[in-house]
């Protein structure tokens, strides 16, 4: 049976379908967020050229969104981690250039590639440099909606930290590589929260990363 929600218009305009699962589930999430009324603001970590930011934008048009990312590639701080612990190759790291993305001058072109292809603009806040140090002014704030896409343990690990206490009840984080074999070190970030915040709802995807998505009883 076809879904007649928003997909139809969203899918129609991304040129590039490899994370429709993932984007189709934001949207799915999206109606769920709004039939029961789940309080909050939104959030991404993780954005690189805004291909999920968009779409997140244009399911919670009435909601503020939050956007973290060095804008810088990764931090080595970060890096170092994942290289002591081998949760990635360094042929990776060869290969991404650290999502350092030449086709920007400055972080800040890129903030504003981004923000062109954001429907709704206005309701997007940019938070520049390390997460989570970039979160702090959102200390008191609730979510009701959180993609994480920073691919390595620490981002991961900091970013369930900082958002699941805050999250509303039936609200969801979607955690992206969960299940992909390039970065390990995702697993073992989500079961280090769980020893410590206790068992959490989970459900895996087949989309192209591997997401899992976490939900809020």
């Amino acid at each position: 049976m076809a879904y007649d929600g928003v997909s139809t218009t969203l899918c129609g305009d991304y040129d590039d379908l490899r994370d429709y699962v993932r984007f189709r589930e934001i949207e799915l999430i999206g109606e769920e967020i709004k039939r029961h009324n789940v309080p909050g603001d939104i959030a991404e970590a993780g954005v690189d050229y805004g291909d999920c930011s968009w779409v997140i934008n244009a399911v919670f048009p009435d909601r503020t969104m939050y956007l973290y990312d060095t804008f810088q590639g990764f931090d080595q701080r970060d890096v170092q981690v994942e290289t002591q612990n081998n949760y990635t190759s360094k042929s990776f790291y060869d290969s991404c250039n650290s999502f350092k993305r030449d086709s920007f001058k400055t972080p800040e072109d890129q903030i504003n590639f981004v923000k062109s292809r954001l429907r709704h603009p206005e309701k997007a806040i940019f938070r520049k440099g390390y997460f989570p140090e970039t979160a702090a002014g959102e200390q008191d704030k609730t979510f009701a909606f959180v993609s994480l896409d920073m691919d390595l343990y620490q981002p991961i690990k900091s970013g369930i930290e900082f958002f699941y206490p805050k999250l509303s009840r039936g609200g969801y984080i979607m955690v992206h590589d969960y299940n992909n074999k390039e970065f390990h070190g995702i697993r073992d970030a989500v079961a280090e929260c769980e020893a410590v915040l206790g068992p959490l709802c989970k459900v895996p995807l087949p989309d192209q990363g591997g997401t899992v998505i976490i939900m809020k009883p």
